[in-house]
C-alpha cells in the first residue's frame, strides 16, 4: 500500500513551469547562426527540461568568418525573430545580454568610465645619488591614457617613502639617501578597447 501511495503521489507531480526549470548561456560564436539549427537547439534544450536561454553574441571562429552574422544588421535581427518565436513555440523564455559579459568599450565611454586596471612597475636604485628615473608606463597601449597614483620607495627595513610629489612630466627627481632597495610605482592604467573585438561590444 505504501508502496502505491508512493506511486500515485509521485505521477501527481505537476509540471514545472518555465521559470522554475534551469536556464543556461547560449553563446552565439560570431552569430553564426541559421533557422535550421536554432530550431533544432531549441527542440533539444526543450526535451532536456531547460526553460530558458541566455543568447550572448561573442567573436567568431577562426576559420568559420565566412558565415558569421554582423551584430544587430538585418539578417541577425531575423534570426533573433526567429529564435524568439521558436521560444515561445517550444516553451523556452529567450533573452540576451547586452554584450559579451567582458567590459564594454566604444566611443560613447569615457576614460573615466572605462574598465581600468592597476599597473605596477619596479625600479632598482642607488642610494645617495641624484635620481632622475624615466617613470612612464611601458606598455604604449596605456601610455595616452594611464594616470599617475603613487610612487613609493622601501629601504630594506621596509621603511616607505611617498616621492609622487617628486615627479616631474614622467620623471622621478629625487635625492635618495643612502640605502638599496626596490622602487614600486602605481599607475592605474585605462583601455576603452579589450584586447580581442567582437560582436556586440565596441
Amino acid at each position: 500500500m505504501l508502496a502505491a501511495g508512493g506511486s500515485i503521489q509521485a505521477q501527481q507531480w505537476p509540471d514545472a513551469p518555465a521559470e522554475a526549470r534551469p536556464g543556461t548561456r547560449w553563446w552565439w560564436l560570431g552569430s553564426a547562426v541559421d533557422e535550421k539549427n536554432l530550431t533544432y537547439n531549441l527542440e533539444e534544450y526543450a526535451r532536456a527540461g531547460m526553460g530558458a536561454v541566455e543568447i550572448t553574441p561573442i567573436y567568431g571562429v577562426q576559420g568559420n568568418d565566412a558565415n558569421d552574422i554582423q551584430f544587430l544588421s538585418p539578417r541577425w535581427m531575423e534570426v533573433l525573430k526567429h529564435t524568439q518565436a521558436e521560444g515561445k513555440r517550444t516553451g523556452i523564455e529567450i533573452d540576451m545580454n547586452t554584450g559579451t559579459g567582458w567590459p564594454f568599450g566604444g566611443p560613447e565611454v569615457s576614460i573615466e568610465d572605462a574598465a581600468s586596471k592597476a599597473i605596477f612597475q619596479t625600479y632598482d636604485i642607488e642610494g645617495g645619488q641624484e635620481i632622475v628615473q624615466d617613470i612612464n608606463v611601458t606598455d604604449k597601449k596605456q601610455q595616452p591614457y594611464s594616470v599617475l597614483s603613487r610612487v613609493m620607495a622601501y629601504d630594506e627595513n621596509g621603511r616607505c617613502i611617498n616621492l609622487t610629489s617628486h615627479v616631474r612630466k614622467d620623471k622621478l627627481e629625487w635625492k635618495a639617501p643612502v640605502l638599496k632597495g626596490p622602487l614600486p610605482q602605481c599607475s592605474p592604467g585605462h583601455g576603452r578597447h579589450p584586447s580581442s573585438g567582437y560582436p556586440g561590444n565596441g
